[in-house]
């Protein structure tokens, strides 16, 4: 898959995330052995 440093999170299970303690509280809401869906954006 490739390394992703520098790349944002958009999105966590349909959520939008601005930062990362939006993305945190989005992970909190996550039960255990839970699927995550993740859209990520590259730097550039």
């Amino acid at each position: 898959m490739g390394n992703k440093i520098g790349y944002f999170i958009n999105k966590l299970n349909g959520a939008a995330t601005r930062n990362l303690e939006e993305v945190l509280g989005e992970f909190e809401k996550i039960a255990p052995n839970g699927k995550v869906g993740l859209e990520i954006k590259s730097p550039s």
